[in-house]
Protein backbone atom coordinates (compact mmCIF):
# COMPACT_ATOMS: atom_id res chain seq x y z
CA UNK A 1 0.00 0.00 0.00
CA UNK A 2 1.41 3.37 -1.07
CA UNK A 3 -0.95 6.18 -0.10
CA UNK A 4 -4.29 5.35 -1.72
CA UNK A 5 -2.67 3.13 -4.33
CA UNK A 6 -1.17 -0.33 -4.34
CA UNK A 7 2.24 -1.56 -5.50
CA UNK A 8 2.85 -5.14 -6.61
CA UNK A 9 5.96 -6.76 -8.01
CA UNK A 10 7.71 -9.96 -8.95
CA UNK A 11 11.29 -11.10 -9.46
CA UNK A 12 12.22 -14.12 -11.56
CA UNK A 13 15.79 -15.38 -11.82
CA UNK A 14 17.02 -18.29 -13.94
CA UNK A 15 20.65 -18.97 -13.07
CA UNK A 16 22.93 -21.81 -14.20
CA UNK A 17 26.53 -22.73 -13.44
CA UNK A 18 27.92 -24.70 -16.39
CA UNK A 19 30.27 -27.65 -15.92
CA UNK A 20 32.69 -29.35 -18.32
CA UNK A 21 31.17 -32.13 -20.40
CA UNK A 22 33.84 -34.83 -20.63
CA UNK A 23 31.72 -37.11 -22.84
CA UNK A 24 31.43 -34.66 -25.73
CA UNK A 25 34.61 -32.76 -24.92
CA UNK A 26 33.07 -29.30 -24.57
CA UNK A 27 34.10 -26.56 -22.16
CA UNK A 28 31.74 -23.59 -21.68
CA UNK A 29 33.16 -20.18 -22.55
CA UNK A 30 31.40 -18.64 -19.57
CA UNK A 31 30.57 -20.96 -16.68
CA UNK A 32 27.92 -18.65 -15.26
CA UNK A 33 24.64 -17.49 -16.83
CA UNK A 34 21.74 -15.62 -15.29
CA UNK A 35 18.52 -14.27 -16.84
CA UNK A 36 16.62 -11.98 -14.45
CA UNK A 37 13.25 -10.23 -14.74
CA UNK A 38 11.98 -7.57 -12.32
CA UNK A 39 8.40 -6.29 -12.72
CA UNK A 40 6.75 -3.54 -10.67
CA UNK A 41 3.14 -2.31 -11.07
CA UNK A 42 1.25 0.54 -9.41
CA UNK A 43 -2.53 1.04 -9.40
CA UNK A 44 -4.74 3.73 -7.91
CA UNK A 45 -8.39 3.67 -8.89
CA UNK A 46 -8.67 3.97 -12.67
CA UNK A 47 -4.97 4.78 -13.08
CA UNK A 48 -2.20 2.21 -13.37
CA UNK A 49 1.47 2.15 -14.43
CA UNK A 50 4.32 -0.30 -14.48
CA UNK A 51 7.80 -1.20 -15.65
CA UNK A 52 9.81 -4.36 -16.28
CA UNK A 53 13.61 -4.45 -16.19
CA UNK A 54 15.61 -7.37 -17.54
CA UNK A 55 19.19 -8.19 -16.63
CA UNK A 56 21.36 -10.84 -18.36
CA UNK A 57 24.44 -11.32 -16.16
CA UNK A 58 25.48 -12.72 -18.61
CA UNK A 59 22.76 -14.25 -20.79
CA UNK A 60 22.11 -18.00 -20.51
CA UNK A 61 23.42 -20.21 -23.29
CA UNK A 62 20.84 -20.71 -26.03
CA UNK A 63 19.53 -17.13 -25.73
CA UNK A 64 22.11 -15.54 -28.01
CA UNK A 65 19.51 -13.34 -29.74
CA UNK A 66 18.75 -11.57 -26.46
CA UNK A 67 22.15 -10.16 -25.58
CA UNK A 68 25.89 -10.55 -25.89
CA UNK A 69 27.84 -10.29 -22.67
CA UNK A 70 26.30 -8.50 -19.70
CA UNK A 71 23.09 -6.64 -20.54
CA UNK A 72 20.61 -4.59 -18.53
CA UNK A 73 17.68 -2.81 -20.14
CA UNK A 74 14.11 -1.60 -19.66
CA UNK A 75 11.98 -4.31 -21.28
CA UNK A 76 8.55 -2.69 -20.90
CA UNK A 77 6.78 0.31 -19.40
CA UNK A 78 3.23 1.59 -19.52
CA UNK A 79 0.76 4.18 -18.21
CA UNK A 80 -2.97 3.37 -18.39
CA UNK A 81 -6.27 5.05 -17.62
CA UNK A 82 -9.39 2.87 -17.60
CA UNK A 83 -12.94 4.24 -17.34
CA UNK A 84 -16.23 2.32 -17.47
CA UNK A 85 -16.41 2.48 -21.27
CA UNK A 86 -13.06 4.01 -22.22
CA UNK A 87 -9.45 2.93 -21.95
CA UNK A 88 -6.20 4.61 -23.00
CA UNK A 89 -2.74 3.10 -22.68
CA UNK A 90 0.70 4.48 -23.60
CA UNK A 91 3.81 2.33 -23.47
CA UNK A 92 4.62 -1.28 -24.34
CA UNK A 93 1.40 -3.07 -25.26
CA UNK A 94 0.57 -6.78 -25.03
CA UNK A 95 -2.56 -7.60 -26.98
CA UNK A 96 -4.16 -9.99 -29.45
CA UNK A 97 -6.71 -9.54 -32.23
CA UNK A 98 -9.09 -12.46 -32.63
CA UNK A 99 -7.22 -15.75 -32.53
CA UNK A 100 -3.87 -14.07 -33.19
CA UNK A 101 -3.74 -15.04 -36.88
CA UNK A 102 -2.84 -11.48 -37.93
CA UNK A 103 -1.58 -9.92 -34.68
CA UNK A 104 -0.41 -10.98 -31.25
CA UNK A 105 2.10 -9.21 -29.01
CA UNK A 106 3.21 -11.32 -26.05
CA UNK A 107 6.12 -12.36 -23.86
CA UNK A 108 7.47 -15.88 -23.35
CA UNK A 109 10.57 -15.71 -21.17
CA UNK A 110 11.38 -19.40 -21.50
CA UNK A 111 11.68 -18.98 -25.28
CA UNK A 112 13.24 -15.53 -25.13
CA UNK A 113 10.29 -13.90 -26.94
CA UNK A 114 8.95 -10.38 -26.44
CA UNK A 115 7.32 -8.58 -29.35
CA UNK A 116 5.34 -5.98 -27.40
CA UNK A 117 4.18 -2.91 -29.31
CA UNK A 118 5.67 0.37 -28.05
CA UNK A 119 3.04 2.99 -28.76
CA UNK A 120 -0.54 3.91 -27.91
CA UNK A 121 -3.80 1.93 -27.62
CA UNK A 122 -7.30 3.23 -27.24
CA UNK A 123 -10.54 1.31 -26.58
CA UNK A 124 -14.17 2.42 -26.43
CA UNK A 125 -17.15 0.26 -25.42
CA UNK A 126 -20.67 1.52 -26.23
CA UNK A 127 -23.16 -0.14 -23.86
CA UNK A 128 -21.61 -3.57 -24.61
CA UNK A 129 -23.17 -3.30 -28.09
CA UNK A 130 -20.08 -2.16 -29.98
CA UNK A 131 -16.43 -2.21 -28.96
CA UNK A 132 -13.78 -0.38 -30.98
CA UNK A 133 -10.02 -0.68 -30.41
CA UNK A 134 -7.04 0.91 -32.16
CA UNK A 135 -3.26 0.63 -31.74
CA UNK A 136 -0.19 2.23 -33.26
CA UNK A 137 3.50 1.76 -32.49
CA UNK A 138 6.76 -0.03 -33.20
CA UNK A 139 7.24 -3.67 -32.14
CA UNK A 140 10.06 -4.90 -29.95
CA UNK A 141 12.56 -7.25 -31.59
CA UNK A 142 14.55 -9.01 -28.84
CA UNK A 143 16.30 -6.30 -26.74
CA UNK A 144 15.74 -3.50 -29.28
CA UNK A 145 12.92 -2.38 -31.56
CA UNK A 146 12.20 -3.33 -35.15
CA UNK A 147 12.53 -0.79 -37.96
CA UNK A 148 8.78 -1.17 -38.52
CA UNK A 149 5.56 0.65 -37.64
CA UNK A 150 2.35 -1.26 -37.00
CA UNK A 151 -1.22 0.04 -37.13
CA UNK A 152 -4.12 -2.10 -35.96
CA UNK A 153 -7.86 -1.70 -35.50
CA UNK A 154 -10.52 -4.06 -34.15
CA UNK A 155 -14.32 -3.92 -34.13
CA UNK A 156 -16.70 -6.18 -32.19
CA UNK A 157 -20.50 -6.02 -32.45
CA UNK A 158 -22.59 -7.99 -29.93
CA UNK A 159 -25.85 -8.93 -31.66
CA UNK A 160 -27.01 -10.82 -28.57
CA UNK A 161 -26.82 -7.60 -26.48
CA UNK A 162 -28.42 -5.48 -29.20
CA UNK A 163 -31.42 -7.81 -29.51
CA UNK A 164 -31.45 -8.85 -25.81
CA UNK A 165 -30.79 -12.54 -26.43
CA UNK A 166 -30.03 -13.47 -22.84
CA UNK A 167 -29.74 -17.19 -23.53
CA UNK A 168 -27.19 -16.87 -26.35
CA UNK A 169 -23.89 -15.20 -27.22
CA UNK A 170 -23.53 -13.92 -30.78
CA UNK A 171 -20.68 -11.59 -31.81
CA UNK A 172 -19.56 -10.42 -35.24
CA UNK A 173 -15.99 -9.07 -35.30
CA UNK A 174 -13.34 -7.80 -37.68
CA UNK A 175 -9.72 -6.63 -37.55
CA UNK A 176 -7.23 -4.74 -39.70
CA UNK A 177 -3.43 -4.71 -39.35
CA UNK A 178 -0.90 -2.69 -41.34
CA UNK A 179 2.87 -3.19 -41.21
CA UNK A 180 4.90 -0.37 -42.72
CA UNK A 181 8.61 -0.82 -43.41
CA UNK A 182 11.06 0.81 -45.77
CA UNK A 183 12.39 -1.58 -48.43
CA UNK A 184 15.63 0.37 -48.93
CA UNK A 185 17.29 0.14 -45.51
CA UNK A 186 19.89 -2.36 -46.73
CA UNK A 187 21.45 -1.71 -50.18
CA UNK A 188 22.48 -5.37 -50.36
CA UNK A 189 18.84 -6.49 -50.35
CA UNK A 190 16.69 -5.89 -53.44
CA UNK A 191 13.13 -6.87 -52.56
CA UNK A 192 11.80 -5.87 -55.99
CA UNK A 193 13.46 -8.95 -57.53
CA UNK A 194 11.26 -11.04 -55.22
CA UNK A 195 8.12 -9.20 -56.31
CA UNK A 196 7.82 -7.03 -53.19
CA UNK A 197 7.51 -3.32 -54.05
CA UNK A 198 4.96 -1.98 -51.54
CA UNK A 199 6.29 -0.98 -48.07
CA UNK A 200 2.79 -1.54 -46.64
CA UNK A 201 1.52 -5.00 -45.75
CA UNK A 202 -2.24 -5.11 -45.11
CA UNK A 203 -4.10 -7.93 -43.37
CA UNK A 204 -7.85 -8.30 -42.77
CA UNK A 205 -9.78 -10.64 -40.48
CA UNK A 206 -13.49 -11.44 -40.12
CA UNK A 207 -14.84 -13.48 -37.18
CA UNK A 208 -18.06 -14.95 -35.80
CA UNK A 209 -18.55 -16.21 -32.23
CA UNK A 210 -21.70 -18.03 -31.13
CA UNK A 211 -22.60 -19.75 -27.88
CA UNK A 212 -25.84 -21.30 -26.66
CA UNK A 213 -26.76 -23.92 -24.07
CA UNK A 214 -23.37 -25.65 -23.97
CA UNK A 215 -22.77 -25.31 -27.71
CA UNK A 216 -20.04 -23.00 -29.03
CA UNK A 217 -19.14 -22.08 -32.62
CA UNK A 218 -16.21 -19.90 -33.67
CA UNK A 219 -14.91 -19.01 -37.09
CA UNK A 220 -12.28 -16.67 -38.53
CA UNK A 221 -11.12 -15.91 -42.07
CA UNK A 222 -7.98 -13.92 -42.89
CA UNK A 223 -6.72 -12.24 -46.05
CA UNK A 224 -3.10 -11.14 -46.23
CA UNK A 225 -1.37 -8.99 -48.86
CA UNK A 226 1.91 -9.76 -50.61
CA UNK A 227 4.69 -10.60 -48.15
CA UNK A 228 8.09 -12.27 -48.16
CA UNK A 229 8.60 -15.17 -45.76
CA UNK A 230 12.04 -15.86 -44.28
CA UNK A 231 12.37 -19.12 -46.26
CA UNK A 232 10.93 -17.81 -49.54
CA UNK A 233 12.44 -15.96 -52.51
CA UNK A 234 9.10 -14.89 -53.98
CA UNK A 235 6.58 -12.53 -52.37
CA UNK A 236 3.10 -14.06 -52.22
CA UNK A 237 -0.25 -13.22 -50.66
CA UNK A 238 -1.75 -15.43 -47.97
CA UNK A 239 -4.94 -16.45 -46.23
CA UNK A 240 -6.11 -18.49 -43.27
CA UNK A 241 -9.30 -20.21 -42.17
CA UNK A 242 -10.07 -21.33 -38.62
CA UNK A 243 -13.21 -23.08 -37.39
CA UNK A 244 -14.13 -24.52 -33.98
CA UNK A 245 -17.17 -26.45 -32.76
CA UNK A 246 -17.54 -27.35 -29.10
CA UNK A 247 -20.12 -28.84 -26.77
CA UNK A 248 -20.14 -29.39 -23.01
CA UNK A 249 -22.70 -30.94 -20.67
CA UNK A 250 -22.08 -31.79 -17.02
CA UNK A 251 -18.76 -33.70 -16.98
CA UNK A 252 -18.54 -34.29 -20.75
CA UNK A 253 -16.95 -31.93 -23.27
CA UNK A 254 -15.81 -32.21 -26.88
CA UNK A 255 -14.06 -29.74 -29.19
CA UNK A 256 -13.28 -30.06 -32.92
CA UNK A 257 -10.91 -27.58 -34.58
CA UNK A 258 -10.11 -27.07 -38.27
CA UNK A 259 -7.41 -24.76 -39.64
CA UNK A 260 -5.96 -23.96 -43.04
CA UNK A 261 -2.85 -21.78 -43.45
CA UNK A 262 -1.48 -20.47 -46.73
CA UNK A 263 1.68 -18.31 -46.59
CA UNK A 264 0.80 -16.89 -43.17
CA UNK A 265 4.27 -16.40 -41.65
CA UNK A 266 4.45 -12.65 -40.89
CA UNK A 267 7.70 -11.10 -39.75
CA UNK A 268 8.10 -7.92 -37.71
CA UNK A 269 11.07 -6.97 -39.88
CA UNK A 270 12.06 -8.18 -43.34
CA UNK A 271 15.70 -7.72 -42.35
CA UNK A 272 15.73 -10.39 -39.63
CA UNK A 273 14.93 -14.12 -39.67
CA UNK A 274 15.17 -15.07 -35.98
CA UNK A 275 12.51 -17.07 -34.15
CA UNK A 276 11.37 -13.99 -32.20
CA UNK A 277 10.75 -12.00 -35.38
CA UNK A 278 7.02 -12.68 -35.66
CA UNK A 279 3.96 -10.43 -35.77
CA UNK A 280 1.23 -13.08 -35.52
CA UNK A 281 0.64 -16.26 -33.54
CA UNK A 282 0.30 -19.67 -35.21
CA UNK A 283 0.46 -22.39 -32.53
CA UNK A 284 0.40 -26.11 -33.26
CA UNK A 285 -3.18 -27.39 -32.93
CA UNK A 286 -2.17 -30.70 -31.39
CA UNK A 287 -2.22 -32.08 -27.89
CA UNK A 288 0.22 -30.43 -25.49
CA UNK A 289 1.70 -33.32 -23.53
CA UNK A 290 2.69 -33.25 -19.88
CA UNK A 291 5.25 -36.03 -20.25
CA UNK A 292 8.67 -35.52 -21.80
CA UNK A 293 8.73 -38.79 -23.76
CA UNK A 294 5.62 -37.84 -25.77
CA UNK A 295 7.11 -34.38 -26.40
CA UNK A 296 10.34 -35.54 -28.06
CA UNK A 297 9.06 -34.68 -31.56
CA UNK A 298 6.28 -32.09 -31.29
CA UNK A 299 4.50 -30.92 -34.42
CA UNK A 300 5.88 -27.78 -36.07
CA UNK A 301 3.43 -25.58 -37.95
CA UNK A 302 4.03 -25.40 -41.72
CA UNK A 303 3.21 -21.75 -42.41
CA UNK A 304 3.93 -22.19 -46.13
CA UNK A 305 0.76 -24.23 -46.39
CA UNK A 306 -1.07 -26.78 -44.24
CA UNK A 307 -4.61 -28.05 -43.69
CA UNK A 308 -5.93 -30.20 -40.85
CA UNK A 309 -7.22 -30.09 -37.32
CA UNK A 310 -7.91 -31.99 -34.14
CA UNK A 311 -10.71 -33.46 -32.05
CA UNK A 312 -10.49 -33.44 -28.26
CA UNK A 313 -12.96 -35.12 -25.87
CA UNK A 314 -13.03 -35.39 -22.06
CA UNK A 315 -15.33 -37.25 -19.68
CA UNK A 316 -15.26 -37.43 -15.91
CA UNK A 317 -17.01 -39.76 -13.45
CA UNK A 318 -17.28 -38.29 -9.97
CA UNK A 319 -18.09 -39.92 -6.65
CA UNK A 320 -20.81 -37.91 -4.92
CA UNK A 321 -19.76 -39.07 -1.46
CA UNK A 322 -15.97 -38.76 -1.80
CA UNK A 323 -14.30 -35.99 -3.81
CA UNK A 324 -10.99 -37.91 -3.73
CA UNK A 325 -12.44 -40.72 -5.85
CA UNK A 326 -13.01 -40.09 -9.56
CA UNK A 327 -12.22 -41.12 -13.15
CA UNK A 328 -10.96 -38.70 -15.83
CA UNK A 329 -10.87 -39.92 -19.45
CA UNK A 330 -9.37 -37.98 -22.35
CA UNK A 331 -9.17 -38.78 -26.09
CA UNK A 332 -7.43 -36.67 -28.73
CA UNK A 333 -6.73 -37.03 -32.45
CA UNK A 334 -4.98 -34.56 -34.77
CA UNK A 335 -3.70 -34.65 -38.34
CA UNK A 336 -2.29 -32.14 -40.84
CA UNK A 337 -1.47 -32.26 -44.58
CA UNK A 338 0.42 -30.06 -47.02
CA UNK A 339 -1.81 -27.51 -48.73
CA UNK A 340 0.01 -27.35 -52.06
CA UNK A 341 1.31 -30.21 -54.18
CA UNK A 342 4.41 -28.10 -54.94
CA UNK A 343 5.48 -28.46 -51.29
CA UNK A 344 6.49 -32.10 -51.81
CA UNK A 345 9.08 -33.78 -54.01
CA UNK A 346 6.47 -36.15 -55.48
CA UNK A 347 4.19 -33.28 -56.49
CA UNK A 348 1.34 -34.67 -54.38
CA UNK A 349 -0.10 -33.57 -51.07
CA UNK A 350 1.39 -35.50 -48.15
CA UNK A 351 0.48 -35.98 -44.53
CA UNK A 352 2.69 -33.90 -42.25
CA UNK A 353 1.48 -35.24 -38.90
CA UNK A 354 -0.86 -37.73 -37.24
CA UNK A 355 -1.35 -38.16 -33.52
CA UNK A 356 -3.82 -40.35 -31.62
CA UNK A 357 -3.81 -40.74 -27.86
CA UNK A 358 -6.00 -41.43 -24.89
CA UNK A 359 -5.37 -41.40 -21.16
CA UNK A 360 -7.26 -42.54 -18.09
CA UNK A 361 -6.68 -40.95 -14.72
CA UNK A 362 -7.97 -42.73 -11.61
CA UNK A 363 -7.96 -41.10 -8.19
CA UNK A 364 -8.44 -44.04 -5.83
CA UNK A 365 -8.29 -42.10 -2.58
CA UNK A 366 -6.56 -39.07 -1.07
CA UNK A 367 -3.12 -40.73 -1.23
CA UNK A 368 -3.19 -42.78 -4.46
CA UNK A 369 -3.68 -41.79 -8.10
CA UNK A 370 -2.83 -43.76 -11.26
CA UNK A 371 -2.51 -42.55 -14.86
CA UNK A 372 -2.45 -44.64 -18.04
CA UNK A 373 -1.45 -42.95 -21.32
CA UNK A 374 -1.34 -44.38 -24.84
CA UNK A 375 0.09 -42.23 -27.63
CA UNK A 376 0.65 -42.95 -31.33
CA UNK A 377 2.52 -40.33 -33.37
CA UNK A 378 3.48 -40.27 -37.02
CA UNK A 379 5.34 -37.40 -38.70
CA UNK A 380 6.80 -36.69 -42.13
CA UNK A 381 10.64 -36.67 -41.98
CA UNK A 382 10.92 -34.56 -45.18
CA UNK A 383 9.36 -31.51 -43.53
CA UNK A 384 11.75 -30.59 -40.75
CA UNK A 385 11.20 -33.34 -38.18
Amino acid sequence: QVGEGQVSGSLESNTIYYMDDSKIGETPEDRFGSNNYLKVDYSNGRFSAGIQANAFLPVLQGYDDLATGHKFYLASKYIQWQDDNFELMVGDIFDQLGNGLIFRSFEDRQLGLNNSLEGIRGLYNFNNYVQVKGMYGRPRLYTDYADTWVRAADLSVSLSDIFSWDAALFNVEGSYVNRNQSLSLDPMMDFSTSGLTNPNLNMYSGRVNFGWNGLSLRGEYVEKGKDLAATSTTATSGNALLGEVGYSHNTFSVMATFRQLDNMATRLSLYDSGIGNTLNYLPALTRQYTYMLANLNPYQVNTEGEIGGQVDACYSIRNKDDRYRYWNMHVNYSTFYTLHASQTERGKNERLWQDFNFDVERQWNKQLKTIFLYSFQEWNPTHGY
